[in-house]
């Protein structure tokens, strides 16, 4: 943006209710992605009820789901504890940590933030992810390297549906 702080800037994202609107925006087009995939390759003959995706596609949406809860719950735990550096010198940190990170937010908002843009591949941040914890940095740069967690517009699509024909052809193997 103009002013360089991304989702920081009070301008653009100035109260929690305007974060959690752009947390659910970040995640409404790869979600929706997953959904199209899944009424793609359901079986109509065999529809039974109303059901919003066949099993193909209930299955890759809880695949991705479980690895961003639990990259989520990592950050989140991680981040409530204070910084292990900070510790040995004695301060007080009942917040978590806070360092690197909007006081409105906390560490609660920062947290699903930073989880939410690195497994949905959105580029935006709140609070800088260098200063996040060892256990919370391990957690975002997985999902960024894994790209598997919904990803982007389509990419975490593809890239599970490569994962999943590359597990087939090995078991298919023994």
């Amino acid at each position: 943006g103009f002013f360089g702080a991304n989702s920081s800037m009070p301008f653009e994202n100035p109260t929690l209710l305007t974060n959690f609107l752009q947390i659910l925006s970040m995640m409404l087009i790869p979600s929706a992605c997953v959904v199209a995939f899944g009424l793609m390759v359901y079986h109509r003959k065999e529809r039974q009820g109303f059901a919003l995706m066949g099993k193909e596609g209930g299955v890759i949406f809880g695949a991705m789901g479980i690895i961003f809860i639990i990259s989520l719950l990592l950050i989140y735990f991680s981040e409530k504890m204070s910084n292990p550096n900070l510790d040995s010198l004695g301060l007080n940190a009942n917040l978590g940590n806070l360092e690197g990170k909007e006081i409105r937010f906390g560490t609660d908002g920062s947290s699903l933030f930073s989880a939410v843009t690195t497994a949905f591949t959105t580029g935006s941040v709140n609070n800088m992810h260098d200063s996040l914890n060892p256990l919370s940095i391990s957690a975002t740069l997985l999902n960024m390297m894994l790209n598997v967690a919904f990803g982007g517009e389509g990419v975490g699509l593809m890239n599970m549906i490569i994962y999943v024909l590359l597990t087939v052809f090995i078991c298919a193997l023994m």
